[in-house]
């Protein structure tokens, strides 16, 4: 099942809440009722979660490349980390503070981006996902 989000974002570069908001999305099997939360990882997870699930008929092995797929961008071992869906920067361990560092990298980004073509952060950071996701 596919989750959206949109909504504002407290951005923890700028120390502030966001200008506008952002629309963030994922996959999730939801048979088990585990919580899921949609995140900057889960968004970028998502695409490639449903071609590699087109490819292998597996949602637990497609979840799992992805997962490696996506952190290889960022020279992030996967290893020992928890699915994207359950990290949470309000909370401390490994996982938590994976998300939180790619956050920042992209928000930090995204600001240096507005800065220096007069946009918007929110814009600039969507067009950086975007990208992302499209490699």
């Amino acid at each position: 099942m596919e989750i959206r989000n949109i909504g504002f974002y407290f951005n923890e570069v700028s120390g502030a809440l966001s200008g506008a908001q952002l629309t963030l999305r994922t996959l999730a099997n939801l048979s088990g009722g585990a919580a899921v939360n949609v995140n900057i990882l889960t968004h970028l997870e998502k695409n490639r979660l449903k071609n590699l699930f087109d490819l292998t008929g597996n949602f637990s092995v497609a979840k799992s490349q992805a997962k490696e797929d996506v952190l290889s961008i960022f020279n992030i071992d996967a290893s020992g980390l928890e699915d994207f869906q359950q990290m949470d920067i309000t909370q401390s361990g490994d996982s938590n503070a994976v998300l939180l560092a790619v956050s920042a990298i992209l928000q930090e980004m995204a600001i240096q981006r507005a800065a220096a073509s007069g946009g918007g952060v929110e814009a600039e950071l969507s067009a950086i996902m975007s990208s992302i996701i499209t490699d």
